[in-house]
């Protein structure tokens, strides 16, 4: 659930060969960095007290934070990849919801849970998601305070059916899996 900038296709302005060799080499760089180095993608919110939607009555504990926003949107993100909508089909979030998932994690930590997401929705704009933020997390006060205001996912990338737009200079990567 990674992001790589400048590994890119071969374009028409080398010979194949050389441009396949560049592609090449730029992959085995990129796997030889992958476990020093993670892009993280954040969709910034802002926090303001909001009162939960009648699906989620009941379903939130007192001692929690309801937030909702997007966890990703289909702009261009830090490194020029898009998440599009189209990835939000059925069967990736009700896999994501049944499976455990859900979990919000503080800076995509698996020691570090500290809240549930309740709802995903996908849209044509992003992922929307509802949830909460246990106030018995030690750092639940940053995100009373505003200090705290952005999501990130994590998820598996299917480089088989994501798209690099040269044009834009864009991959527009496909989801296997939301995992976070």
């Amino acid at each position: 659930y990674f992001s790589v900038k400048n590994v890119r296709p071969p374009t028409r302005h080398h010979s194949k060969a050389r441009a396949i060799s560049r592609f090449l080499l730029k992959i085995v760089h990129m796997a030889e960095v992958l476990d020093k180095v993670q892009e993280k993608i954040f969709t910034s919110w802002e926090f303001k007290a909001i009162t939960p939607p009648a699906t989620l009555e009941g379903k939130i504990p007192e001692n929690a934070i309801y937030i909702e926003g997007y966890a990703n949107t289909t702009a261009k993100d830090r490194v020029q990849d898009v998440v599009a909508a189209w990835n939000w089909s059925e069967p990736i979030l009700s896999s994501y919801m049944k499976n455990g998932f859900g979990t919000l994690l503080f800076m995509h930590d698996h020691d570090k849970p500290v809240g549930k997401i309740l709802e995903v929705e996908g849209r044509d704009d992003g992922l929307f998601v509802r949830g909460f933020v246990s106030k018995s997390w030690k750092d639940a006060w940053m995100v009373e305070e505003g200090l705290i205001k952005g999501f990130s996912i994590g998820y598996m990338i299917d480089w088989m059916n994501s798209r690099y737009d040269a044009q834009a200079d864009t991959y527009y990567l496909a989801i296997k899996e939301l995992l976070e």
